[in-house]
């Protein structure tokens, strides 16, 4: 993104990340978005537990690559949780524009 004339926040990392989730592109453009300050608070309750909030489903999804790709490996090494979670939300905060069913869009993929 850095050769357009888009602002880099997370409203357009949303959008791009939705475009190409599943791609391999889509894994190096959520690191730069994390090391641009975005998508930091996903494992705010620990890092067995992902927060998707406010996030497009295709940005939810490639945080799901991410979190069992970079993050879960570390933790069964260490320990063995009983338990890993994925909160998706409930709908509640969801405006009345955004069409995205997260919850539905994850577990389909997963």
């Amino acid at each position: 993104m850095p050769e357009t004339k888009v602002a880099h926040n997370v409203v357009s990392y949303n959008a791009v990340l939705d475009a190409v989730h599943g791609r391999a592109q889509a894994a190096d453009l959520f690191r730069k978005a994390r090391k641009s300050g975005h998508f930091t608070d996903l494992c705010k309750k620990g890092p067995t537990y992902l927060d998707l909030h406010d996030m497009s489903a295709g940005a939810a999804w490639t945080a799901v690559e991410w979190w069992f790709a970079e993050v879960l490996p570390t933790v069964f090494q260490q320990s063995k949780p009983r338990t890993c979670v994925i909160i998706t939300g409930w709908g509640k905060s969801r405006e009345l524009w955004q069409r995205s069913d997260n919850q539905s869009f994850i577990m389909a993929k997963l």
